[in-house]
C-alpha cells in the first residue's frame, strides 16, 4: 500500500501515460509519411524536417494533455480551466482566456521542440522513414571518404562506428557486419560531378562520407540503385531524379519504416508530461512546476513586447 501511495505522490501514471502518448504520436507520424512516400531523401529537403517538426510540438501536446488529464482523473478533479480555476494563480493581471489557452500550447510545443532537438540531439529529418538510397534517420557520425571503396582501417573504423550508433538506415546494432556506405551513393555522385558546373569547376564537387550500414539494408540500397541505373535512357539521372523515379514506382521499397524503433528523442515526450504534472498533486489541479515554467515563459515575452499586460 506505501509503494502505491508513494507512486501516486511521484505522479508515475501519469507521466508514464503522456510518454506513451508521444511515442504514439511518432509512430503514426512515421507510418503515415512511408504510406504516403515520405523519406529523409525527399526531393525537397525541407519537407521530411517540417513534418518532423509538426510531428514533436504536436506529441508533446498531446503528452501534456494526457499527462494532466490523467491526474486529474486520479485526483477526482475534472476542471478543464485548471489555470482559471486555481486559488494560487501565478499571475494576477492575465490575459484573456484565448490568450491564455494559446500561448500555453505555444509553450508545451517550445519545450518539446527544445527538448528534442537541444537537449536529446535529435534531427526532425529522422522521424521520416528512412531512405535507402540518401542519408537514413539513424546516421550520427561518418568519416571522410573518396570515390574508391573503403581501406581496410576505414572498414575498421566504420565498423567501430556501427557498434556505438547502428546502420544509419535501420538503427540494428550488436555482432553485426557493416559495410561503409557512401553517402550519397557512389553512383549517383559520380554522375553529378560529371555535369558541366562540375566538371568545369564552376562548382565544387559533391562531397562524400561512409557512413555504417548493415548487410540487409547494403543489398536492399544496391538493387535499388542498379535498377534505377539500368533504365533506358538514363544518362542524366541524377539524385533527385532516382529518388522520384524510386518514389513513383509502387514495386521498389525504397525507405525503411522504423516506427516501432524506439529512439532517445521519444524521451522528449517524457520530460514534458514530467514537467506538467510534477508536484501537481493538489486537487484543484496547481501545477507547480508547469506555472513556474510557464511564469518564466511570460516574463521573457513580456521583456521583448511580445505579450503586454492585460
Amino acid at each position: 500500500m506505501d509503494f502505491l501511495v508513494s507512486l501516486e505522490k511521484a505522479q508515475i501514471v501519469p507521466t508514464v501515460c503522456g510518454s506513451l502518448s508521444f511515442a504514439l504520436t511518432m509512430v503514426l507520424s512515421t507510418t503515415l509519411q512511408h504510406k504516403f512516400r515520405i523519406s529523409t531523401g525527399a526531393t525537397n529537403a525541407m519537407l521530411p524536417i517540417l513534418t518532423g517538426v509538426f510531428t514533436v510540438g504536436m506529441g508533446s501536446l498531446a503528452s501534456n494533455k494526457v499527462s494532466r488529464e490523467t491526474l486529474r482523473y486520479i485526483n477526482g478533479h475534472n476542471n478543464d480551466n485548471w489555470w482559471q480555476s486555481s486559488p494560487t494563480n501565478y499571475r494576477s493581471k492575465r490575459p484573456t482566456n484565448n490568450l491564455q489557452l494559446t500561448s500555453h500550447y505555444t509553450r508545451i510545443t517550445l519545450l518539446g521542440l527544445l527538448t528534442y532537438r537541444v537537449l536529446l540531439n535529435s534531427r526532425f529529418m529522422s522521424v521520416a522513414p528512412s531512405s535507402f538510397t540518401n542519408l537514413g534517420a539513424f546516421a550520427k557520425k561518418g568519416i571522410p571518404a573518396t570515390l574508391e571503396y573503403a581501406t581496410g582501417k576505414e572498414r575498421r573504423t566504420i565498423q567501430m562506428l556501427g557498434k556505438d550508433f547502428g546502420c544509419h538506415t535501420c538503427g540494428v546494432k550488436g555482432r553485426v557486419k557493416f559495410n561503409a556506405d557512401h553517402m550519397p551513393p557512389l553512383s549517383i555522385v559520380k554522375r553529378e560531378n560529371m555535369k558541366f558546373l562540375r566538371k568545369w569547376k564552376i562548382l565544387p564537387k559533391v562531397r562524400q562520407k561512409f557512413y555504417p550500414q548493415c548487410e540487409v539494408c547494403s543489398n536492399v540500397q544496391g538493387g535499388l540503385l542498379s535498377s534505377a541505373m539500368s533504365v533506358k535512357n538514363n544518362k542524366n539521372l541524377d539524385g533527385s531524379k532516382v529518388y522520384k523515379m524510386l518514389k513513383k514506382n509502387t514495386n521498389y521499397n525504397f525507405a525503411y519504416n522504423h516506427a516501432l524503433r524506439p529512439r532517445v528523442g521519444w524521451l522528449g515526450g517524457v520530460i514534458v508530461a514530467w514537467v506538467s504534472v510534477w508536484g501537481g498533486g493538489d486537487p484543484d489541479g496547481d501545477y507547480i512546476k508547469l506555472r513556474r515554467l510557464e511564469q518564466s515563459f511570460f516574463a521573457f515575452w513580456e521583456k521583448w513586447g511580445w505579450i503586454k499586460n492585460s
